[in-house]
């Protein structure tokens, strides 16, 4: 069902952290892992894909285009959407349940504004993305997702554009950010772009090169955390 109408409220200026207490990080790498569902997880899936699962087991997925045996069995309560490509739309086997919520670059930017929308404790706020030629800025968005008080941003395809800087100002946790240089700036860039943001952790994605290296060991930012295909965390604040 796509989005077409909720509380729409302007941007504002810190992501949204009501106290709550989390767990401490963990988890292994390897295919798809699995952690124990206790606390709030995070599973990278691959490529600019990511699935966040709330502690009441709500499921938000992000550009969820990456194959997955398992990551898209269980119907999602979000989809979100960064951009138009053809790598960032969600993939046929993707479940939506039938009260779910998909927010598209559509529905998130609207007459130039970027828009935020809360349910029952899941705040998802679009910000500013691109900036560069494959992608300009206001064709796409990036997404913070709060979540348990945990502040969780998505880059979208961009690069180090100032337009991107005011997201230092927000209390950001996790971030992922592309690196792979081909349609969006490099693992380096990124470097520069994570450190002005400051999150907490800052995760690569997007890391394979047009001639499958991957970029991963260029970028080294304050915070740096690489997680494999498949790999989940438990989230902490």
């Amino acid at each position: 069902m796509i989005l077409t109408s909720v509380l729409l409220l302007c941007s504002f200026a810190g992501c949204y952290t009501p106290e709550s207490e989390t767990p401490a990080v963990s988890g292994t790498s390897g295919e798809e892992t699995e952690v124990k569902k206790e606390g709030t997880v995070l599973t990278f899936i691959d490529h600019a894909s990511i699935k966040i699962q709330a502690k009441d087991g709500r499921i938000i997925l992000i550009d969820p285009n990456a194959y997955s045996s398992t990551a898209y069995d269980d119907e999602a309560d979000f989809i979100l959407v960064t951009h138009g490509h053809e790598d960032h739309k969600p993939l046929s086997d993707v479940k939506l349940k039938e009260d779910g919520i998909q927010i598209t670059w559509n529905e998130a930017l609207v007459d130039g504004e970027y828009q935020r929308f809360e349910y029952d404790g899941i705040i998802i706020e679009a910000v500013v993305a691109g900036g560069n030629d494959a992608h300009p800025i206001g064709s796409g968005v990036g997404y913070l997702v709060t979540v348990d008080g945990i502040c969780v941003y998505h880059a979208g395809d961009s690069s180090n554009d100032e337009a991107l800087h005011v997201l230092k100002d927000y209390d950001i946790d996790y971030a992922f950010y592309p690196i792979d240089g081909q349609f969006n700036m490099d693992a380096v860039e990124a470097t520069e772009l994570a450190n002005i943001i400051g999150a907490t952790h800052n995760i690569p994605f997007h890391m394979l090169n047009k001639v499958g290296q991957d970029k991963s060991e260029n970028f080294t930012p304050e915070g740096r955390l690489v997680l494999k295909e498949g790999e989940s965390i438990v989230l902490e604040k």
